[in-house]
């Protein structure tokens, strides 16, 4: 006879067991399966943790990651704190659920950091690249051109994503007409209604400071 296999079923909604805690998971039985049912506010604890674990698989694959820190006192903490946020589930017209975000008010997971966002702000926030050697922000070098140095810059939109590419003969040239795109992405991002205020004030702001 052949063993039951094991199923994972992620972001079914959050509940509280008998003495008042929120459950992480549950598991179920088939005849050919064991399942488990991982609560919303688990599997978002598991990325966070997974995020934060030094020299992990998130920090190796993303830098960005390292030294990241989980401030929440442990689950329960950030299972009530989820479930008190208004866009904590929230799917926007596309299906995609807002996901979790601390990049704009900070560098760890904590109750005062973190916020739901759409995922298309959230694509939008993350498409901005790092200096590449000495050339300004947002600029590569595009080596399609034998007979001479292009450099190239990547234009994003808010709820469009990437929209394309342009090639400039001068770095700095490239680099002013990315940091007009970024800006103007982030002021279109800040107009959108449907975001809490404090996150359209900081998107004004973060715009602002792109035009320094």
């Amino acid at each position: 006879m052949l063993s039951k296999q094991h199923k994972i079923v992620n972001n079914v909604p959050d509940f509280k067991d008998e003495v008042g805690n929120w459950i992480t998971s549950y598991t179920t039985t088939t005849s050919d399966y064991y399942i488990q049912h991982r609560t919303m506010a688990f599997n978002l604890w598991l990325g966070i943790n997974n995020r934060c674990k030094s020299g992990g698989s998130q920090q190796t694959k993303s830098p960005a990651y390292a030294g990241t820190e989980n401030h929440f006192k442990d689950f329960q903490e950030f299972a009530e704190w989820c479930n008190s946020q208004e866009n904590y589930g929230r799917l926007d017209d596309k299906g995609n659920r807002w996901q979790l975000d601390k990049d704009l008010f900070g560098k760890h997971y904590s109750p005062e950091t973190c916020i739901f966002i759409p995922a298309a702000l959230n694509t939008l926030l993350k498409a901005s690249p790092k200096k590449f050697n000495d050339l300004p922000t947002g600029v590569t070098i595009d080596n399609s051109n034998n007979r001479k140095q292009i450099y190239s810059v990547r234009y994003s939109r808010y709820k469009l994503g990437y929209v394309g590419r342009a090639r400039f003969n001068c770095p700095i040239i490239a680099g002013e007409h990315w940091r007009r795109n970024r800006v103007e992405s982030l002021l279109m991002a800040s107009e959108d209604n449907e975001l809490p205020i404090r996150v359209s004030l900081e998107l004004a702001k973060l715009a602002l400071s792109y035009c320094c």
